[in-house]
């Protein structure tokens, strides 16, 4: 018989459960953090993707409003160096050759000055001063300078302003001199920006030898002091703005344009220029983010840069949706991830506790156990006891039964001696069993049965018993009325019910009623009940078996037909289970 344990196991949280579940969790907050870092940053890069095609719209617009500029200016030096070619010859003065330079100057604000000078280090300069045009000639010989100024009426002024005669020098010993020379595309050639005097802005010269139809240099050059194209011409920022800025670099990366230093561009070409791939850079200026662009622009005979700086561009209404949209997300997020983080905890702890009363409880059932081992062992010891002493009475009541003479006298005591053995046998029969909380009444009653049939002499030799308790069982206080009561009647079935050698048949039965309530029936198929056996020797034990279905709290009937059928009904609590 498999022992169930004492008491149940205290049942946990499903540890393997709990632990997939958190980490089911987890994945899930981590994929919806990852989602959340790539939706900011989809945001981000749009931002930064409109922001950077700004910048670079902005640039395309400066670069070609450059080449249009720039490109003017050449091809009118390219013809105006063609006309210069057929009509030189040596009788012709260099102030005449430029001269018709005049209405060009007025009428193209980009050049500031022209200048025509040959192999001798003479140079004729025509500049545009306002509404009037200053002339100014320089001979290498003597290097004296006269000036003439001219006015729309005609006039003259021998006057040589001081900051204008000082600043010159051999014409052969400039670079916008000798590029020209060396270059033989007879196209402009571009030098060196340099700020104009008193103008507060840059420029830039372009020079062009001038050649005859074989090719071959006349030894004149003629050069043209441009002012730089100012990118503030395709978008000059508001007063106080963050931009857009567009600029110009020289080629050492110094600032040329605007004059007014751009806040954070030193910071941002030092990063450019560090790059091993020049790409958009990101600063941040005055709390701003700020993207930068630059790129190179190549002229005949010199680089510069061109750049655009623009701000982060500010939130599109869907953008500043989506934004929010991303704030309530993140805050979901947040909320979502502090109470996985209380229920992990709050698991930990409970698994915990649980592990603690699992210990307790296990503590617990080993004291039971061992407690309950020891009753086991004190009430088989109690059951055994009883039955040594009910045997030694029995002993006694034969010692003195061996006194008494034949008669009815000594039949009653021999009874009595054999109710006592009946009982020496019943608790012998409950120590002899394995469990003592809940006592199986079909292996119990089976005992006392085959006990009794070994004991009885009987004039049936084949009397049969069956037993059936239909898998009931009973404590041990129960159990033992119960065993009394069927050693009188299965008893008194073998004394009386089969007077004759052929046998019969007794069948013992259990069954529960409703409740608490249950049926022992003893039946057998003998010679049925004799009205006068009331009144003799078997009175006293079926009195008996009625004062112990009353202590039962139920009652005791027989019936006689086709044998006799004892009826006890009784009261049985549910035995422990374990």
């Amino acid at each position: 018989m498999t022992k169930e344990p004492l008491i149940g196991t205290i049942p946990g949280p499903r540890e393997d459960r709990g632990f997939w579940l958190d980490l089911a969790l987890a994945v899930v907050m981590v994929a919806a953090w990852v989602l959340f870092y790539f939706e900011v940053q989809h945001l981000i890069d749009d931002r930064r993707s409109h922001t950077t095609a700004t910048a670079e719209l902005e640039l395309n617009k400066l670069e070609v409003a450059m080449d249009g500029y720039y490109g003017r200016i050449s091809e009118d030096m390219r013809e105006f160096g063609e006309w210069l070619s057929q009509a030189y010859n040596d009788s012709t003065s260099t102030t005449d050759l430029i001269r018709p330079f005049a209405p060009y100057l007025r009428r193209n604000r980009g050049v500031s000055s022209i200048r025509l000078a040959n192999e001798r280090g003479d140079q004729v300069m025509l500049t545009e001063m306002d509404t009037a045009l200053l002339v100014t000639e320089q001979h290498g010989a003597d290097s004296s300078v006269v000036q003439w100024f001219r006015r729309d009426g005609g006039g003259k002024n021998d006057t040589i302003p001081t900051a204008i005669a000082t600043t010159w020098t051999d014409v052969r010993v400039l670079p916008w001199f000798g590029n020209a020379l060396q270059d033989r595309r007879s196209a402009a050639r571009w030098g060196v920006p340099y700020p104009l005097p008193g103008a507060g802005a840059m420029g830039i010269t372009a020079s062009t030898a001038l050649r005859n139809d074989t090719g071959t240099v006349l030894l004149h050059v003629l050069a043209f002091d441009v002012r730089l194209f100012d990118p503030g011409e395709v978008m000059a920022p508001a007063t106080g703005s963050m931009g857009p800025w567009l600029f110009l670099l020289g080629a050492d990366g110094s600032q040329l344009l605007p004059t007014k230093p751009v806040n954070g561009l030193s910071e941002t070409m030092a990063t450019w220029t560090a790059l091993e791939e020049p790409t958009t850079v990101w600063t941040t200026v005055g709390g701003q983010e700020m993207a930068t662009t630059m790129r190179p622009y190549l002229m005949n005979g010199v680089e510069l840069r061109i750049g655009s700086m623009v701000a982060l561009a500010p939130l599109s209404a869907q953008a500043l949706r989506s934004r929010y949209l991303l704030i309530a997300d993140a805050s979901l997020l947040t909320l979502l991830s502090a109470l996985l983080l209380a229920a992990y905890r709050r698991r930990r702890r409970e698994s915990k506790e649980h592990r603690q009363q699992q210990e307790r409880s296990r503590s617990q059932r080993q004291r039971l156990a061992k407690a309950i081992g020891e009753r086991e062992v004190l009430n088989r010891e109690v059951h055994h006891r009883v039955k040594n002493n009910l045997q030694v009475v029995t002993s006694l009541l034969n010692l003195q039964l061996g006194k008494l003479g034949e008669g009815p006298v000594k039949d009653e005591f021999t009874r009595g001696v054999r109710r006592i053995d009946s009982m020496a046998v019943v608790h012998h029969k409950l120590y002899g069993l394995q469990d003592l909380r809940g006592i199986d009444l079909n292996k119990f009653f089976s005992g006392l049965v085959d006990n009794i049939a070994a004991t009885t002499d009987t004039k049936g030799t084949t009397v049969s018993c069956t037993v059936d308790t239909d898998g009931i069982k009973a404590d041990a206080d129960t159990a033992i009325e119960l065993g009394v009561i069927l050693c009188e009647l299965v008893g008194n079935c073998y004394q009386h019910a089969f007077p004759y050698a052929t046998g019969g048949h007794i069948e013992v039965s259990v069954r529960h009623v409703e409740g608490d309530l249950h049926r022992l029936v003893v039946k057998d198929n003998g010679q049925g009940l004799n009205p006068r056996s009331l009144d003799g020797t078997g009175k006293l034990g079926l009195e008996i078996v009625e004062a112990l279905a009353s202590q039962l709290d139920g009652n005791f009937k027989m019936s006689s037909s086709a044998g006799v059928t004892f009826d006890v009904l009784f009261r049985m609590s549910k035995p422990v289970q374990h």
